[in-house]
């Protein structure tokens, strides 16, 4: 009797542990073009272009995105620690094409270097006034719009001839 008890337990906390890591597994879903939606845990989801000519992607949280073969929308939780780690990222890529040796320190430095972008610099801190942003990705130009606030996102949307089916709240 006692091990059957214990045999439920376990398969119940097997369950369990199966049902919580589903909220916070990998997901990766192909939009349009070279434009993909990547979640990544409970708050990294972001809308990436794997293309090397491009720098459109949107970090964060996601929390909404609509899209055709012209448009992507999204509505996104800004979260500085998503945007450090891609300069981080970015600033070591570049430092190791010219240089071989890269230590802790080398890494505390770049991100000090990261964290001094993000306050420095408007186009990032345009991105943090709000606690949510909306955006606009034109597929044909590989143009990045925003961010908006819902206003100014619904008038740009209307501007673009972005269909109504996209627009977000």
């Amino acid at each position: 009797m006692t091990k059957s008890i214990h045999y439920i337990h376990c398969i119940l906390a097997a369950f369990l542990f199966v049902l919580g890591c589903q909220h916070n597994s990998d997901y990766f879903e192909h939009l349009t073009s070279s434009y993909y939606y990547y979640s990544e845990g409970a708050y990294s989801k972001s809308i990436l272009n794997n293309s090397n000519r491009s720098t459109n992607n949107i970090y964060g949280t996601i929390v909404e995105y609509k899209y055709n073969s012209n448009y992507i929308t999204a509505k996104q939780m800004p979260r500085k620690e998503e945007y450090k780690s891609y300069i981080v990222h970015s600033l070591i890529l570049e430092y190791e094409s010219r240089s071989r040796h890269f230590s802790a320190t080398t890494r505390a430095e770049v991100e000090q270097c990261a964290d001094s972008i993000i306050d420095s610099t408007e186009s990032y801190q345009n991105i943090f006034i709000r606690t949510i942003n909306f955006w606009i990705i034109g597929i044909e130009m590989d143009t990045l719009y925003g961010p908006y606030d819902l206003k100014e996102f619904e008038t740009v949307c209307r501007n673009l001839g972005v269909p109504r089916r996209l627009w977000l709240k």
